[in-house]
């Protein structure tokens, strides 16, 4: 399908809407079903970038339950076939450590960050940390039972952190480690509960990514593995995280919060053209808003930071246009920044389960101080494209865009997400829709704010 034309003042211009790019996985057993997910892009060498897939398990009545990651490197989107698949992480078998029930963990995306081969430093000098990055993955263990289809109905949860560290040499991709990593161990003050919508934002020699956090002793007494267990939801905050290299090891050194603590979770992030940061996030389901704090759940919020993310300040606050689902923030390849999101314009907001409401995913142009939004581009309108849902809604979600250089030395935007019908959580079969999407935004201006300056 061609572009969808859209002139702004902002410099976007269109964006592609073409047929998903990958379905599954190749080491997907006979009679499975593992269809591809969502995916995190990010740059690897001077003409070479990566996507980290998610891969879900399809044939259990289970929200969310993923079978691992794939790390797909590429320099050309035209031929997908052409792209190097490289296995991250797969589903494991273990007993719960207390009550030894049997369970097998859900492997959510890995979000983290990568500093490319030949990146240069503001000043021109090597980048020392160039050719290294991180991974870090939400591990869930789910009764083998079918006893709980979400993680706020599993009693006694275990919820770890999958990290892993990497290196790229211009050849070859490797895991140099990985390791399980409690949510409590990070940061002194703040237990880590989830990631963020994004990839990494260099920050100097550092890099900056969402994450999901609350205060030790918040949320629900003594149980500091529960997610998603509605009292620790709504003890936490959205905030962005530093991470330095030291002694080999990318380590996280500081959680600073960028929302109150109100249940905001997948944090996203990016740099504007101005050179500030800029931090959206989803919005909890209107239920889950905590007492005191304002009803945000279909709402545009954006924050903006001067100082690196050491302080933030709120620039939007745009309600009513939105159901309570991932929304992403980026900047096309000449900085114009934009939000993409699920939008209600279409179905409403009045639906039972607003969350469901995913079937159209439109862009909003963001003007560069972080104050307003333009008028909507519609990205994916599934029920125009597909026809009907075989089993019961589309599901065109999580959305996350990024500034890659490839093979040609050109720089180009992508904007990635997955496409399912919702159905599948409760083990209905893929459809010829599902999969792995990923697209380009156009924009009339030339290269500027650029993620990295690469040799």
């Amino acid at each position: 399908m061609p572009p969808t034309d859209h002139a702004t003042s902002t410099g976007i211009t269109a964006v592609t809407r073409g047929p998903r790019d990958l379905a599954f996985p190749s080491d997907m057993p006979a009679g499975a079903s593992w269809p591809y997910g969502m995916g995190v892009p990010m740059q690897l060498g001077p003409r070479v970038a990566a996507i980290s897939v998610n891969i879900r398990h399809d044939t259990a009545p289970v929200d969310d339950l993923e079978v691992g990651s794939d790390l797909v490197i590429f320099d050309q989107v035209e031929d997908p076939s052409r792209w190097n698949v490289v296995p991250l992480s797969r589903m494991e078998f273990r007993d719960h450590p207390r009550i030894g029930q049997k369970l097998r963990t859900s492997k959510c995306p890995f979000f983290g960050g990568f500093v490319p081969l030949g990146a240069l430093r503001a000043d021109g000098s090597p980048h020392p940390h160039a050719g290294t990055g991180f991974g870090l993955s939400t591990v869930i263990g789910y009764p083998f039972d079918h006893s709980a289809s979400w993680v706020g109905e599993i009693k006694d949860p275990v919820v770890y952190f999958e990290e892993q560290q990497y290196a790229f040499d211009g050849e070859t991709f490797r895991i140099l480690d990985t390791r399980r990593a409690e949510l409590g161990e990070w940061v002194p003050g703040w237990v880590i509960q989830g990631t963020g919508l994004s990839n990494a934002v260099a920050s100097g020699n550092d890099l900056l990514t969402g994450m999901v956090a609350r205060r030790e002793g918040g949320g629900a007494a003594g149980n500091i593995a529960g997610i998603n267990v509605t009292a620790n939801i709504e003890a936490s905050y959205a905030g962005v995280a530093r991470w330095a290299r030291d002694h080999g090891r990318w380590r996280m050194t500081k959680f600073v919060p960028v929302t109150p603590p109100d249940a905001s979770m997948e944090p996203s992030l990016v740099r504007g053209g101005d050179g500030n940061l800029y931090c959206t996030t989803r919005a909890c389901y209107p239920w889950r808003v905590p007492p005191g704090q304002e009803d945000h759940s279909g709402g545009v919020r954006v924050w903006r930071s001067r100082d690196e993310g050491a302080t933030w300040e709120r620039t939007l606050a745009s309600g009513g246009i939105r159901p309570p689902t991932p929304v992403g923030i980026a900047a096309a390849v000449d900085g114009s920044m934009y939000v993409v999101m699920n939008s209600t314009r279409f179905t409403g907001a009045t639906l039972d389960n607003a969350g469901a409401a995913r079937e159209f995913l439109e862009l909003r142009p963001l003007s560069s101080d972080g104050r307003m939004l333009g008028e909507p581009l519609l990205v994916r309108d599934a029920p125009a494209d597909f026809g009907p849902a075989p089993a019961k809604r589309w599901c065109f979600d999580h959305p996350i865009g990024a500034t890659l250089r490839l093979g040609d030395g050109r720089w180009r935007h992508l904007l990635i997400y997955r496409g399912m019908d919702l159905g599948e959580s409760a083990g209905a079969d893929p459809t010829p829709a599902t999969g792995l999407y990923v697209e380009e935004v156009m924009s009339r201006g030339a290269p500027a704010s650029l993620p990295w300056r690469l040799e």
